[in-house]
């Protein structure tokens, strides 16, 4: 496998794991909003996930990016 197909490789994969850990939270909890039946704790770590995971996510597919292109 040469550099370019290997390179090419981990971006799709870097692409497809960046957009998973960004709608994770989402698929887990199957809601966009918080619910209002959570007790305190749990809406605050929920919160807390739903705002880290697209930072992250998208640092996974920056990262993916610019591997490619380096």
């Amino acid at each position: 496998m040469n550099t370019k197909t290997s390179r090419a490789v981990i971006l799709i994969t870097g692409l497809i794991i960046g957009i998973f850990i960004v709608f994770l939270p989402y698929i887990l909890t199957r809601s966009w909003f918080p619910n209002d039946d959570f007790l305190a704790e749990l809406y605050i770590t929920d919160y807390i996930l739903k705002t880290l995971s697209p930072a992250m996510g998208l640092f996974v597919i920056y990262d993916a990016v610019k591997f490619y292109f380096k």
